[in-house]
């Protein structure tokens, strides 16, 4: 575990290094060994320590959701991983969308229409709001919010707050102009 966690998977892309090759195929190796045990929690604590190896896990393994949150708390980027039961999660959004709330384009419709995941979202997303549902583009609350992170913004609010006196001048103060 100890050798696990101060792996650097991020330099294997340059496999012309015969150190990196070696690298990888031990991790790899020690990753399959723990498959043949079949210890979930030694894996959880694998990727707990390094979280970089969440990619070279089986999907099966990825779509654990104890070792898929470990691991999005970390990267979200990890998201793509996931399977549809997954990204359908409401925890797993949650967990998602405040890192990045751009990614709210990636979640089903049903987290899409979630209220608090939406609201989540427009905080850390420039243009999340685009990917909201239409009745949460109405929500005063969420497009107030959306545009005090980014005034364009407003362009995917609903029709009757784009005229909203409030909204519109906040969106002018953060229009980055």
């Amino acid at each position: 575990l100890k050798y696990l966690a101060n792996v650097d998977s991020q330099n294997w892309h340059s496999m012309h290094d015969e150190k990196a090759k070696i690298e990888k195929r031990i991790v790899l190796e020690t990753l399959e060994k723990i498959r043949n045990n079949k210890d979930s929690n030694f894996l959880l604590n694998v990727i707990e320590v390094n979280p970089n190896l969440f990619k070279y896990l089986k999907p099966e393994e990825q779509n654990i959701k104890p070792i898929a949150l470990i691991a999005l708390q970390k990267k979200s980027s990890f998201f793509e991983y996931l399977d549809s039961t997954l990204k359908g999660d409401k925890e797993v959004g949650m967990i998602v969308v405040k890192q990045d709330g751009y990614l709210l384009k990636d979640l089903n419709e049903n987290l899409q229409r979630d209220r608090d995941i939406v609201l989540e979202a427009v905080k850390t997303g420039k243009f999340a709001l685009k990917y909201a549902s239409d009745n949460l583009k109405s929500d005063e609350e969420i497009v107030l919010e959306a545009v005090k992170h980014s005034g364009r913004s407003l362009e995917y609010a609903s029709d009757n707050l784009k005229s909203n006196e409030e909204i519109v001048l906040e969106a002018v103060k953060h229009s980055g102009h």
